[in-house]
């Protein structure tokens, strides 16, 4: 199962958890299709698993004009972007980890 939560504060991030693989790739799809914003952050730090309709998604996106960076992959889903050379195609960032909104305050000291 994936689940997808869209981010707006910032940068559009859409944190992907779960698995992106064949028949929950749409739901990754019609997400960022319903997006004005072409530029998207895509957090993988909570996914699971990726298979070829997974990349297939991303790379749909990317056909179509939206500009991906891919945060946080996890060790197993990086070497995967990389032995079929997608690695090259999308940028790869780390950053922070994901906090829902209600943390926020309180992990910037702020109470």
């Amino acid at each position: 199962m994936l689940n997808v939560i869209v981010e707006n504060d910032g940068p559009l991030t859409f944190h992907l958890q779960g698995r992106l693989v064949r028949g929950e790739d749409t739901k990754f799809l019609c997400a960022a299709l319903r997006q004005t914003q072409r530029d998207i952050l895509v957090n993988l730090r909570e996914l699971t698993a990726i298979d070829a309709h997974g990349l297939g998604a991303l790379l749909s996106l990317q056909a179509a004009g939206f500009y991906l960076r891919l945060e946080n992959p996890t060790r197993r889903v990086l070497e995967l972007l990389e032995r079929t050379k997608l690695d090259s195609v999308f940028e790869i960032v780390e950053s922070a980890p994901f906090r829902p909104a209600g943390c926020v305050a309180e992990a910037a000291g702020v109470r």
